[in-house]
């Protein structure tokens, strides 16, 4: 699915369309206008007239929620069908990403001839760090392409390789599907087992369901609690110690300056090793595979056209306009599709920074970027009246002439030496916005901790008098602290 699809409870079934907004149409590069309405609810039969590939309609839309009149959806059950993780449009990513913030259970596909990638790893440790998921499903379709021998290994792997690479995560239950098979026959296939846990989970005698919910606010409580004990801590520190004892403390806020310091320089060459493991050379050799690939079909095309006007008897038409538009839609959509790639491997030296370095905190900030006006930024600009000419004259050529000379003025065309360096610019580009993104997030951290180290030392004056209302300030916070470890003990034996 590449829209997000929301089910949901209703006794009268209906469906409702979320659309992009135009901001958000113009990133994803889709040359489309929305009549600006957010949102459009529809009968269910009319819902191939906005996602079917046919549709002109399916690219503005943003995602479906079905609303159906059925069991497993009642008492406030929703189920949330994502695009998969290799989609490369990052819009759509961060659009997933906002629903598996509020995910209790997570259901995981992975197909059983490729099961457990590192990507599949980093996606779901990613999902359990950030968000407050606490039971995890891991779902092996296509499993009729295996025999019940090696389809019971690659079981016992997955499992081993999950509980191996991602020990936080402790409950899993694996399950293995033939959608093949469930349609010949519903009694195989293993659909059934994957429904008869999903019912036992959210209404059985033994249900599951309040304890999931249960159980992930009281994840995000025990992190609220941590943080507000750390704070009161903190607070008591500031009231009790004395002029030696803010020294000592200053003493140690410089070394954990040091510290810091120590690790933004550790994230300052990873991220830079990262960086460079990006192939460039790859990315330019692909980049001018599609640029000939692109002259070829082109080419493919115009002696297509040409030649059926002259078996009309007619003299083909002035072809400058099918050149131009081929050749600007061709190679916006290259410089796009090599860009999202650049993107995706520079998300990759996130992700692995993120696993290294836990507490950092990278979070790019959502920008709207159109490359047609960056190749402009960049003095890449086309001048397709000479490459029109040329190919309008040569058209009076024999056939194996003109395909030769067509291939030759398109070659010329899209040998230019400043569309050469696209890749260079576009990925040095990226590497920057990232650097500054880390420099931005590290310099934060450090004048965080310069800023407490001078707090500290302001208050040094202030804890030269011990009065009144200093010790009763401090009886209340050690009072809070009790409640506060009162209150984790009692959570985390809940």
């Amino acid at each position: 699915t590449t829209n997000l699809t929301l089910l949901k409870y209703s006794h009268t079934p209906f469906a409702k369309i979320n659309f992009w907004s135009n901001a958000e149409l113009k990133e994803l590069g889709i040359d489309a206008q929305t009549n600006e309405q957010s949102s459009k609810e529809i009968e269910i039969a009319e819902l191939k007239n906005y996602t079917s590939a046919t549709s002109d309609t399916s690219k503005i839309v943003k995602s479906v929620e079905l609303y159906e009149d059925l069991e497993i959806l009642k008492d406030g059950v929703c189920i949330v069908d994502t695009p998969g993780i290799d989609d490369a449009v990052f819009l759509r990513e961060q659009v997933v990403s906002d629903f598996m913030s509020e995910c209790d259970l997570m259901i995981h596909l992975m197909n059983v001839s490729q099961s457990s990638t590192q990507k599949d790893f980093e996606f779901i440790l990613h999902s359990f760090l950030n968000n407050h998921i606490v039971k995890l499903a891991i779902v092996l379709t296509h499993s009729d392409l295996l025999t019940p021998n090696e389809l019971n290994d690659v079981i016992s792997y997955t499992q081993k390789s999950i509980k191996d690479k991602l020990n936080s995560i402790k409950d899993i239950d694996i399950f293995a599907i033939s959608a093949k098979e469930y349609f010949k026959n519903p009694q195989n296939g293993g659909v059934g087992e994957l429904k008869e846990y999903l019912y036992k989970t959210l209404f059985g005698d033994d249900s599951k369901k309040a304890h999931l919910a249960i159980d992930a606010y009281k994840k995000e409580l025990l992190s609220v609690c941590k943080n507000l004990l750390e704070q009161k801590n903190s607070q008591v520190l500031a009231l009790s110690g004395s002029n030696l004892e803010t020294n000592e403390k200053i003493s140690s806020l410089q070394n954990e300056q040091n510290e810091l310091l120590k690790l933004i320089d550790d994230i300052t060459k990873q991220s830079q090793d990262e960086l460079k493991q990006i192939d460039a050379n790859a990315i330019d050799t692909s980049f001018k595979l599609s640029l000939a690939l692109l002259s070829s079909n082109i080419k493919d095309r115009l002696l297509n056209e040409i030649e059926y006007h002259k078996k009309q008897g007619k003299k083909p038409n002035d072809i400058s306009y099918i050149v131009k538009t081929a050749l600007n839609d061709g190679i916006l959509n290259i410089a796009r599709v090599k860009r999202n790639e650049i993107l995706s491997a520079i998300n990759g030296c996130k992700e692995r920074l993120l696993l290294k370095f836990k507490g950092l905190e990278i979070k790019s900030e959502d920008e709207i970027f159109n490359i047609g006006e960056y190749l402009k930024s960049v003095g890449i600009n086309f001048n397709y009246e000479q490459v029109c000419r040329d190919i309008n004259d040569a058209i009076s050529k024999d056939t194996k002439t003109l395909e030769q000379s067509i291939q030759g003025y398109l070659e010329q065309f899209l040998s230019d030496e400043k569309l050469g360096k696209f890749t260079s610019l576009i990925l040095n580009l990226e590497k920057d916005k990232f650097t500054d993104l880390i420099n931005e997030k590290l310099t934060q951290k450090l004048n965080e901790l310069k800023q407490s180290e001078q707090t500290l030392s302001q208050k040094n004056l202030a804890l030269n008098q011990t009065n009144e209302q200093i010790r009763s300030n401090l009886k209340s916070l050690t009072d809070e602290i009790c409640e506060l470890k009162s209150v984790l003990m009692e959570l985390k034996n809940a």
